[in-house]
């Protein structure tokens, strides 16, 4: 089995296989009480670490000042979004705290206080100040702009750079998630579209993407509503009891009919998932895309806390194996895969998830053809 490529933009281990993560990670894992995504990517490193043939590549941007954020994600974002999210969390710390409002802060974060009409309102635009902006282009309250962030992002943008390199199955940790990232919106704890990104780099006419988080990636479909080059398949809790709400529904097939919502109930198990995980590969089968992105959202994990509170699904252990098998036994052999982290909240079983949906399609692809 040739070797799985997993990159990241850290490694945050010591000598003995112990997780170290700086003082300032934590202090940004704290600012959320569900999303340390900085935790779950060494956790996930941590379990790879122990799995055969996975080769783990540290990839940090070279120090020629390119604007990486710019380069990978100026086609699947507005350049408005973009340079708000590349200068905000500065021009919030210059405010100090004589000018940053209490109430549009989350820890030393900025969040957004006011959200306009519907965009469709011509009269509306941004405002000039970083807090109007804020909520002109955040969807929600707790996904926070911060000190430090901007870096994130160009590393973040550099792994989608150097999996473009790549010709085999690639794994891909970056520090945020990105599918509920839209053109010119942000939210979710997504900030950019990574696997949109992917999609629209890759020397490949037609794309599949694969999103199996828990939530509809539904910045993902929006980006590609109208691209009959791009198939958007998402499987995801109903929108009518989880977030984000108003996306998702399984009458939604995009403006190219090239998206396929598959919302399934509360409490759904492996044995409810797995025909509909097969019918959207059948999808994919039958669209002829030469390269699949897989969203790899674990929250998907009976009792995850973030959907637990309103919903949840009840896959566990072994359905993480059988979710890799299914995924290689539905692909044709010579399209590419590459696994892009998203969404999962329960830490203590997100890792050994991650690893055995990741090994078990390595392991079955192998398997089917000898």
């Amino acid at each position: 089995m040739p070797s799985i490529v997993v990159l990241t933009p850290v490694l945050p281990f010591n000598d003995q296989n112990e997780i170290v993560l700086s003082e300032q990670d934590q202090q940004r894992d704290a600012l959320d009480e569900y999303n340390h995504s900085r935790q779950r990517r060494a956790l996930i490193l941590q379990e790879l670490r122990t799995r055969p043939r996975i080769d783990i590549q540290l990839c940090t941007p070279p120090d020629d000042k390119t604007d990486w954020v710019t380069r990978i994600y100026s086609k699947v974002h507005s350049t408005e979004l973009l340079q708000f999210l590349q200068t905000a969390p500065a021009r919030w710390e210059a405010l100090g705290n004589a000018g940053q409002d209490p109430i549009a802060s989350l820890g030393a974060g900025l969040i957004p206080i006011c959200i306009p009409l519907a965009r469709t309102t011509a009269s509306q635009r941004p405002s000039q100040h970083v807090v109007g902006q804020m909520g002109y282009y955040c969807t929600d309250n707790c996904t926070p702009l911060f000190a430090g962030i901007v870096e994130e992002f160009q590393r973040d943008a550099y792994l989608v750079q150097r999996a473009l390199q790549e010709s085999g199955t690639v794994v891909l940790l970056p520090t945020h998630p990105g599918h509920h990232a839209a053109a010119d919106c942000f939210g979710g704890y997504c900030y950019t579209n990574h696997a949109a990104a992917l999609a629209v780099h890759l020397p490949h006419e037609r794309v599949a993407i694969l999103d199996v988080d828990y939530h509809c990636g539904n910045g993902t479909a929006a980006i590609f509503d109208n691209d009959p080059n791009v198939l958007v398949v998402s499987l995801h809790c109903d929108p009518d009891y989880d977030y984000p709400f108003h996306a998702g529904f399984a009458d939604d097939v995009g403006t190219a009919g090239t998206t396929c919502h598959l919302p399934l109930p509360p409490g759904t198990d492996w044995a409810q998932y797995q025909p509909a995980l097969q019918q959207g590969l059948q999808r994919i089968r039958d669209f002829g895309g030469t390269v699949c992105i897989v969203s790899l959202g674990l929250d998907t994990y009976d009792q995850d806390p973030c959907a637990l509170r309103r919903a949840g699904f009840h896959l566990r252990d072994d359905d993480y194996i059988a979710m890799g098998q299914c995924i290689a036994q539905g692909l044709d052999a010579n399209v590419q895969v590459l696994f892009v982290q998203e969404g999962g909240y329960r830490m203590e079983k997100v890792p050994q998830a991650a690893a055995d949906v990741i090994c078990g399609f390595a392991e079955e692809r192998e398997k089917l053809s000898e």
